[in-house]
């Protein structure tokens, strides 16, 4: 069920991916800006940063098991749409749909994992749930120039990941509809009251900060890299996306090393710093000017590394801050919209810095602050887990 869980949301995570490989065709074919091209990639994450507390609460009061199948029909609707845009309008648009169906995914799978394993195993589980970005955003990275080839542009990309998610939708459907989960607690969330009692809480806004700036920092950093390679070393696109999926694919065993460390007792603090610290130091060369490509790309391949650490203690520290066992899915989702909010302002932004001073270096500000407000929640972890009597 486990990697069940995980196929679904590696696809969502696949629809991230499709666009960093895809987005000089994409340019050239509807005639966009750099910074337009940003919002392209961030406003597939829209409505989490807007609704992300209300598809956790929505799956606490009427099951995650709904939810993630109406991620994975979501997600098929907006790809099939996006194959037929004719500007960046509509584009922006079947984005917005797929991000929907992107943030109902990500918002039911922790909850149906958690409810699906044992207590010893859930550690471990969300290490391996953590993967879907890596696993789902780098194969489609890597990817995505030989499906364009394949099928005879970016439109073709779109249309195989529609399909993707229709495979997704049915396995789901099929193997999930006969599983017995754990019995989710009596006092389920039925109205406003349990949402303020989730924002009033200061451990769900640890977790989510934290999440919310791995986030802004993986996705902003990651997404610009294939541009970044075509234009300044002259890499051609499908060299530089085999490049770029690889280095994304590292935050994969940087996600085992997080659930490592929860399963062997590590303080969560200390993942959440070194996490931060190792990225920081990352974002800040990674795109500095005059220095060799093997410094550049072992940059890009450790900051998603060192990120990894910090999903799978956020899921797991979520299940302990969350005001209540009921409401571990409305926790989720202020995580998810943070996250989103990170996700939707980072890559406009880095553009803009990038734009308007003409060098890539310039976004390395956001990148490295954003590190900064996640290294800064390593006291808050230490302090929560003293007082729920995990040190």
């Amino acid at each position: 069920m486990v990697f069940l869980i995980l196929f679904a949301a590696s696809v969502s995570a696949a629809q991230l991916g499709k666009l960093p490989g895809a987005l000089p065709e994409i340019r050239a074919d509807l005639q966009i800006s750099l910074v337009t091209a940003g919002w392209i990639i961030s406003t597939f994450v829209l409505i989490g940063a807007v609704c992300g507390v209300a598809a956790g609460t929505i799956g606490d009061r009427f099951g995650h098991r709904r939810i993630l199948l109406a991620g994975a029909g979501l997600i098929a609707v907006g790809s099939l749409a996006g194959a037929a845009a004719s500007g960046s309008d509509m584009l922006i648009v079947s984005r917005i749909v797929e991000g929907v169906g992107y943030i109902v995914t990500i918002s039911a799978g922790p909850v149906l994992i958690a409810r699906a394993t044992a207590d010893a195993d859930r550690a471990v589980a969300f290490g391996i749930w953590s993967v879907y970005m890596p696993v789902g955003m780098a194969s489609m990275v890597a990817l995505s120039p030989f499906l364009i080839a394949l099928t005879g542009g970016w439109r073709g990309l779109w249309v195989i990941n529609g399909a993707l998610a229709l495979v997704a939708l049915t396995m789901v459907w099929w193997i999930i509809r006969g599983t017995r989960f754990r019995p989710v607690p009596v006092d389920i969330p039925i109205g406003f009251a349990d949402v303020w009692r989730t924002l009033g809480s200061a451990g769900p806004w640890v977790v989510a900060v934290a999440m919310g700036a791995y986030s802004m920092v993986y996705l902003s950093s990651m997404a610009f890299l294939p541009t970044f390679l075509i234009e300044r070393e002259g890499m051609p696109a499908g060299t530089a996306s085999l490049f770029i999926g690889f280095a994304i694919f590292m935050n994969a065993p940087g996600c085992f090393a997080g659930g490592w460390m929860m399963k062997r007792k590590v303080p969560a603090w200390i993942g959440i710093a070194a996490g931060f610290a190792g990225m920081a130091a990352c974002a800040a060369g990674v795109y500095q000017n005059g220095i060799s490509f093997e410094l550049r790309y072992a940059l890009a391949l450790a900051l998603p590394f060192f990120g990894g650490f910090v999903p799978p203690i956020v899921l797991a520290r979520a299940q302990v801050y969350a005001p209540s066992a009921a409401l571990y899915g409305t926790t989720v989702g202020l995580i998810v919209q943070i996250v989103c909010v990170g996700q939707l302002i980072g890559p406009p932004v880095m553009a803009a810095l990038v734009a308007a001073s003409g060098d890539w270096q310039s976004g390395a500000w956001l990148t490295v602050t954003a590190c900064a407000l996640g290294f800064a929640m390593a006291p808050m972890f230490r302090h929560l887990d003293r007082r729920a009597g995990l040190v």
